[in-house]
């Protein structure tokens, strides 16, 4: 029986399908968090009630063992509700963090088979028979509740019997927690966890590996080694999103290598074996590519979490790219070992993602008011006399948003002439203040240049705004259902008709929603005659009858 061999996991799903269950009935925010973080609690149990059973099996099953299992489990829960789960809302720290460590439980489950002292091919049947029997549990679980789905939804429309959201939600909950992890453990026999798939399955996944996994794998670098030939005829710089798409690939390349592990051995699969000696020396010319674009992003705008991210994974693939060529005795249990380290560091140490962002973003912020000569005696922030230069202010928004999501504005090495330091309070005194009138609820936005392009670097002044057509609260607003933009008195830009701007933009697609666009700018002249310009960072419109209506825009104005 599955709950007699896997009581403390199957107890797990059970109280998670109970918790879910219940908290569809509950319209307590307070409640729902506690329930989410319940939930989140026992999700993070899973993978280790798994390696706590498994290793366990080393020794005589006792009671005591049985109650040092559970002590275990119970330290691990303990720990990771009060350290760990994020509040719904939170910050983007915990849930890195929970995150990591989840993932953490299941490269910690995968290299079990090392305390039984298991072979290369053994660790590999353990972690096939492990997927391959989730994805047919998956695939099972699809069909039961697609079709019991089906059934209610005929019992409701046929009988006319109320099948309320609550019971569809109800039904899913009971197929994910209770049917899918029923049918994984019932399948894991414990006299045959290390050995090999049945035949019929390792050749399925060889088909899939040799007809269409691999081609997509080689294609993908056929298409990064087009664009670094591109570079290298035309002297440009990779652009930034390529380093994440390079990750991507490399993911991919590294995971269907673990699953083609085995299959070269049989002589009959050349290309197999062929792909098994070339994917990571195929990897080589791309490093430079990775590290060229990941880090010309961090020399502009400094690390972030993402970048930081980026930039640790590319470090990881370079030394597990070296560490596979350079061996002979290719040892698979390097690659999870080895992410292991990488998450510890990256979210867990003094120079983890968090402590290097908020490092790098404080020094580019301390470094534009130093070059514009605001700090002044006791690290006191002077007042702003010249207005800043859109890329300034772009930039200095950009940092204050990111160091008030690390909740590191309180720490900054500042002052102000009064009051503690806070974003709305950092923004107000550098006069960069977003105009829709958030600012104080943390709505304020993050906007950056429309393709590199900069907008009057000389301009005298500039605004940052964002309007929607319920936002009745915001600074700049809609004249209710008209194509008519209100900027307030301050600006100096008045009533903006954009009645013939929106019939312009109308020709480029039936789509009425436009962002990042180069054509998304207005020109005119403001009440007081002086010219201004509009740059559109995203801009909504719709038309009824020839009537055209703004609904939302964003950007920068100057004058």
């Amino acid at each position: 029986m599955t709950t007699g061999r896997f009581p403390s996991t199957t107890a797990i799903f059970w109280t998670l399908f109970a918790v879910v269950t219940y908290s569809l009935h509950v319209d307590n925010q307070d409640n729902e968090n506690e329930l989410f973080r319940i939930c989140l609690g026992l999700g993070i149990l899973v993978p280790f009630s798994l390696i706590v059973k498994i290793l366990g099996l080393k020794w005589e099953s006792s009671w005591k063992n049985k109650v040092i299992s559970f002590l275990i489990l119970a330290i691990i829960y303990t720990l990771s509700y009060w350290f760990l789960v994020p509040e719904i809302g939170s910050n983007f720290i915990q849930p890195l963090r929970y995150s990591s460590v989840l993932i953490s439980g299941h490269l910690i489950l995968a290299i079990v088979p090392l305390f039984y002292k298991k072979s290369n091919n053994e660790i590999w049947h353990f972690n096939t028979s492990m997927l391959t029997r989730w994805l047919i549990g998956f695939f099972y679980c699809v069909i039961i509740f697609s079709g019991l789905a089906i059934a209610l939804l005929a019992a409701d429309n046929l009988f006319s019997i109320h099948v309320s959201t609550d019971a569809y939600l109800q039904l899913y909950f009971a197929v994910a927690f209770i049917v899918h992890p029923y049918y994984f453990l019932g399948l894991w026999k414990d006299g045959q966890l290390f050995k090999p798939l049945a035949s019929q399955i390792e050749s399925g996944f060889q088909v899939l590996m040799k007809y269409i996994i691999i081609p997509l794998v080689i294609i993908y670098f056929i298409i990064l080694y087009a664009y670094g030939m591109k570079i290298l005829i035309t002297f440009e710089l990779p652009k930034g999103w390529v380093s994440s798409l390079i990750l991507g690939f490399a993911g991919i390349a590294i995971l269907s290598y673990l699953v083609n592990y085995l299959f070269p051995l049989n002589k009959a699969e050349q290309f197999l074996g062929t792909f098994d000696r070339w994917i990571f020396p195929a990897m080589i010319p791309l490093l430079p590519l990775l590290f060229i674009a990941i880090l010309r992003r961090i020399s502009e705008y400094g690390f972030t979490v993402e970048r930081y991210v980026v930039f640790a994974f590319a470090i990881w693939l370079s030394i597990t790219t070296i560490w596979f060529l350079w061996t002979k005795n290719r040892k698979l249990a390097f690659i999870p070992i080895s992410l292991l380290i990488f998450i510890f560091i990256g979210f867990f140490s003094p120079v983890d993602a968090f402590h290097i962002t908020i490092r790098s973003q404080t020094n580019r912020f301390i470094g534009i008011l130093d070059s514009n000569k605001l700090i002044g005696p006791d690290r006191v922030i002077a007042d702003v006399t010249n207005k800043f230069n859109t890329r300034q202010a772009q930039s200095l928004i950009s940092i204050i948003s990111t160091l008030d999501e690390l909740n590191a504005i309180p720490d900054l090495p500042l002052k102000l002439k009064t009051g503690e330091l806070n974003q709305s309070k950092l923004r107000k005194q550098l006069k960069i203040e977003s105009l829709n009138g958030n600012s104080e609820n943390g709505m304020d936005y993050n906007f950056s240049l429309i393709n590199g392009e900069q907008i009057s670097p000389q301009a005298n002044q500039v605004y940052f705004f964002r309007v929607q057509q319920y936002d009745s609260s915001a600074d700049w607003r809609i004249l209710e259902g008209t194509c008519i933009i209100e900027a307030p008195d301050s600006t100096g830009i008045g009533q903006i008709d954009l009645t013939e701007y929106c019939k312009f933009l109308e020709k480029f697609g039936q789509n009425s929603n436009f962002q990042n666009t180069k054509r998304m700018s207005y020109t005119g002249k403001g009440s007081d005659g002086m010219p201004f310009i509009l740059t559109f960072l995203s801009f909504g419109f719709n038309r009824t009858d020839n009537i055209y209506r703004v609904n939302s825009a964003d950007g920068i104005a100057s004058k």
